[in-house]
């Protein structure tokens, strides 16, 4: 489903904007959700539209926190990734948030990680450091 974001300031003011694609409302809500958590050093709230419904009142309440962008599903991380390289490449606003690139690294180097760890358990090799270069450069 087609969903969109708005990020607003402290003067209820729209400073970014992007369109995603989400599997379901839960979806929707948990990238949105996990998108604002990284960049609320920038922007005061967020809200999530499908159309003309309006998903972030449904959204739930995290008891144990927002998940961060490394706790969502792979595929969720890829959506919530690419939606962020868009509002970056878009919204000043976003790309000073220290909080979102810090988690976008995070989210990167535990992928590279997992990149790793296949290319060894595949060709059963046993020396991590050339696994390493040799996942990382394909």
């Amino acid at each position: 489903m087609d969903c969109r974001i708005f990020f607003y300031d402290a003067a209820n003011k729209i400073q970014a904007a992007d369109g995603f694609v989400a599997a379901d409302d839960a979806e929707a809500l948990e990238i949105g959700a996990s998108l604002f958590h990284a960049a609320h050093d920038v922007v005061t709230r967020y809200e999530i539209w499908s159309g003309t419904r309006y998903l972030t009142k449904l959204a739930p309440i995290y008891r144990d926190g927002v998940p961060s962008l490394s706790a969502l599903t792979e595929a969720r991380q890829i959506r919530a990734v690419q939606t962020e390289e868009r509002l970056a490449s878009t919204f000043a606003c976003i790309r000073r948030s220290q909080i979102l690139l810090a988690e976008i690294d995070a989210l990167l180097d535990l992928r590279r990680a997992a990149k790793v760890r296949r290319f060894m358990q595949q060709d059963g090799a046993t020396r991590p450091e050339v696994a390493e270069g040799v996942a990382l450069s394909q």
